[in-house]
């Protein structure tokens, strides 16, 4: 996701677009810390592919592992967002 765009693509669609229904747009844009993460992040799986390319089991963790990575991600920038809205996350 971070290394072909998608990340930045669905960030602006759901943080920085208007929102169906009601067509609210959070105007949250990516923070310097959270722009910083994604390209750590894209180097070492980089990295890390090049060393999984060559035994698969380790090439499916590591996709295992980035998937998690994602959510927990967007979940951070979830909760962040209900604060900057002044709500509680669940």
């Amino acid at each position: 996701l971070m290394d072909s765009g998608e990340f930045e693509r669905l960030y602006k669609k759901w943080f920085q677009s208007p929102i169906p229904p009601k067509g609210v747009n959070l105007g949250a844009p990516m923070s310097k810390e959270l722009i910083d993460n994604l390209k750590a992040r894209s180097a070492w799986r980089r990295k890390a592919q090049a060393v999984c390319e060559e035994v698969p089991m380790l090439e499916m963790l590591a996709t295992v592992g980035m998937a998690a990575m994602m959510l927990l991600v967007l979940s951070m920038a979830a909760e962040y967002l209900l604060r900057l809205l002044g709500r509680r996350p669940r």
